[in-house]
């Protein structure tokens, strides 16, 4: 199945390049997004994550 990944912009810690190799576990299609904000960007969601996460599935 498809994967996207998702990454906060100011995640140092777990980045696009970390989210990167999250495509060796999927022989579907794989996307990197980046949003604004740190490792908890999922406690304050935007309207760009919103629209990436519904665009997801």
């Amino acid at each position: 199945c498809p994967v996207t990944a998702i990454a906060g912009s100011a995640d140092h810690g777990c980045g696009v390049e970390e989210m990167e190799r999250w495509k060796a576990h999927t022989i579907g299609g794989f996307t990197v997004e980046e949003v604004k904000g740190d490792h908890y960007f999922v406690d304050d969601p935007t309207d760009e994550l919103c629209r990436i996460v519904e665009d997801a599935v």
